[in-house]
């Protein structure tokens, strides 16, 4: 936890240490896109820079599908990473990555074979139609690829290492820019070459994100994965919102699309065209800030760090405040210098509609990067419904509305101040559920970690852990002395114990929690010619005596309920789940096949049965023996609130013994 200004200091570094290499990655990627639409409208013209914002929405689809699996999975991945879950961590990732690939492939059909149909219905008139369904015949089959490097992007930046993924997102980039130069400015090729070079520049970028595995840069890798139906829906449950919100963008593009046509026609959209380039840098920038937070927020939620979990959030809002307000400052001020770049020739009426629309359009977001830290920290609370709800307002909500009655209702001009109005509720709903929110962690955790941890520090207070194998006892555990701010110790008992016997760490590992049988046990005779697991017990047993002396603290395992039996201020619980159940975690956290999953329970519970029953003359698992026997079926935070709210862990249990 972070109670001194030297962490906070540090957690502004690792701020700056993600968010930076993010938002230059980002930038670079839309300064490429503003790059995009100059070299189109100069070296094609007007009339196929229109048509590439017609296809935009299409493009949109792929990025916001890429989303829902990479960044629902990296939330969920970081989550895992944060309990030290890494095998089930490296799964989520592994399943993500095949998915992903497979959404690829079938957007790539789906865009090359139905190409004029799609052209048409996302707004393309006589005029776009050619150069629409040409774009697209070239642009479709590099989405899978496209797919695929994003959500490697995202996962290499949970896995530490924000470098690659903002070298990669630059050296395609310019690899893209330096084609597009060479082919359409100096050899005029036209439209189609321009999607075959933003293909080539995607798969530079997924060679760089592929190299962090080869590397074994970090802690993921990829191997084949296990899959398991409630982890994609817990991915997708995370990601739908992000999803949304990149469907925002084609949704609010095709609205406007359509509305403008009606209003100015052909110059309009060639008008609304450059501003979505322009603002692009904007909306990049916010995206980054966004992007950059996303992986210490959900470790720290993971970790149950509370208010290192708002001090992030807080830099995202302010980082995404102070951005966009500078930016849109630039485009209000420069807004009419910057349009000629995007023509061909010189033309007063779409200079002077841009600038207009320009002006009215860029200050929407600075309520955009708030709404989106919003839905970050939604996301990374797992509150997907708050989330899912913002991102879909977004996609079909006041925006919409507003643009009807611009065109409807009011004169034509109010049209470019409709999606000011639209993010501006947008954002103050989102804030308003964010209170509400964090109303709710006050009353329901901070209170009442209050009282439990004043009550539990006070009368040190002991909670020790039995629990069936896979059940997630481990994992409630720690989250539990989390909340209380108390010491947990698991594995950390071994080498307290291996210094206790004066053995090896690895020695004591291998006689933990287990037992030597058979003809071998009984030829030690006496303290010098101990068995070794009598040793291990023995030194354990102290160790855990000294913890408990110190005060409040979680044990886990190792027969600690036994040890401490008849000690004041202890709590002894028992976590166990229904058979299945704990397969099915066996297989997500450590990668194992079904068959061996269901061995591993079994072999790993008669070990522990057997240890306990040894050293303690009880029966394991008897709830006669536990003040609290708990079914993980219920879900760990479930589980974990249940512990909380004992009687015995809020103080009770000293005043009933008296």
């Amino acid at each position: 936890m972070l109670n001194h200004l030297t962490d906070y200091k540090q957690l502004n570094k690792q701020f700056v240490k993600y968010v930076i290499p993010s938002i230059i990655g980002m930038l670079v990627q839309a300064l490429y896109i503003i790059l995009d639409g100059v070299i189109v409208g100069q070296g094609i013209g007007e009339v196929a820079l229109g048509a590439v914002n017609v296809v935009f929405p299409f493009s949109m689809i792929v990025i916001a599908l890429s989303m829902l699996i990479g960044v629902g999975g990296a939330n969920v991945y970081s989550f895992h990473k944060g309990q030290d879950e890494i095998k089930k961590a490296n799964n989520i990732f592994c399943q993500c990555l095949t998915v992903s690939v497979i959404l690829g492939a079938v957007l790539a059909l789906i865009g090359f074979f139905f190409r004029e149909s799609l052209s048409i219905l996302l707004g393309a008139n006589e005029d776009l139609l050619p150069y629409a369904t040409a774009y697209m015949k070239w642009s479709a089959p590099f989405s899978m690829i496209q797919i695929v490097a994003f959500v490697l992007s995202v996962f290499v930046r949970n896995d530490e290492d924000p470098k690659i993924a903002m070298l990669g997102s630059i050296f395609g980039a310019v690899i893209n820019a330096i084609l597009d130069v060479i082919f359409i400015l100096v050899l005029h090729y036209g439209i189609e070459v321009a999607a075959i070079t933003n293909g080539i520049g995607v798969s530079i970028e997924f060679v760089f994100y592929i190299s962090h595995f080869i590397r074994k840069k970090g802690m993921l890798r990829i191997r084949k994965p296990v899959f398991h139906f409630s982890e994609i829906k817990r991915v997708v449950s995370n990601g739908v919102s992000s999803a949304l919100m990149e469907f925002s963008v084609p949704a609010v593009t095709l609205s406007f699309n359509i509305a403008v046509v009606r209003a100015a026609g052909t110059v309009g959209v060639s008008a609304y065209a450059i501003v979505c380039y322009v603002t692009s840098i904007i909306s990049m920038v916010v995206l980054g800030v966004t992007q950059g937070t996303q992986p210490l927020m959900s470790f720290y939620h993971g970790k149950g760090e509370k208010k290192t979990f708002s001090h992030v959030y807080s830099l995202g809002k302010r980082t995404n405040i102070v951005a966009s307000i500078l930016l849109a400052g630039i485009c209000i001020l420069f807004g009419r210098e910057m349009v000629p770049l995007f023509q061909s020739g010189s033309s007063v009426e779409l200079t002077e509609l841009t600038a207009y629309i320009l002006r009215q359009y860029s200050v929407a977001y600075i309520f955009v990067g708030l709404a989106l830290m919003n839905i970050l920290f939604f996301q990374t609370t797992e509150r997907n419904r708050y989330a899912t709800l913002i991102s879909f307002l977004r996609c079909m909500g006041f925006t919409q509305v507003f643009i009807l009655l611009s065109v409807f209702a009011f004169d034509a001009k109010w049209l470019y101040l409709a999606y000011f109005a639209g993010e501006l509720c947008h954002y103050f709903i989102s804030q308003l559920l964010v209170r509400r929110t964090m109303k709710g962690i006050e009353v329901g955790t901070e209170e009442t970690q209050a009282v439990i941890e004043s009550a539990c520090v006070n009368t040190g207070c002991v909670i020790t852990i039995s629990r069936e194998y896979g059940s997630g006892g481990r994992i409630i555990g720690r989250r539990v002395a989390q909340a209380l701010n108390i010491p947990f110790y698991d594995r950390e008992i071994i080498g307290l114990a291996a210094e206790q016997a004066q053995l090896s760490v690895g020695a004591v590992e291998q006689s933990d929690q287990k037992m030597e049988k058979g003809f071998e046990y009984g030829l030690y005779i006496g303290r010098k010619y101990m068995p070794i697991p009598d040793q291990v017990f023995i030194a354990q047993s102290k160790v855990i005596k000294e913890i408990a002396d110190k005060g409040a603290c979680v044990i886990v395992g190792r027969c600690a309920d036994h040890i401490l039996q008849g000690k004041e201020n202890c709590i002894h619980i028992f976590i166990h789940a229904p058979f299945k159940q704990r397969v099915r975690r066996a297989m997500g956290e450590y990668g194992l096949k079904a068959k061996d999953a269901e061995q591993a329970v079994q072999n790993n519970d008669v070990a522990r049965e057997s240890y306990y029953n040894h050293y303690t003359g009880a029966k394991w698992g008897d709830a006669h023996y536990y003040h609290l026997s708990i079914n993980s079926s219920m879900g760990i935070e479930q589980c974990v609130e249940l512990m909380l709210h004992t009687e015995k862990i809020k103080g009770k249990y000293s005043k009933k013994r008296a």
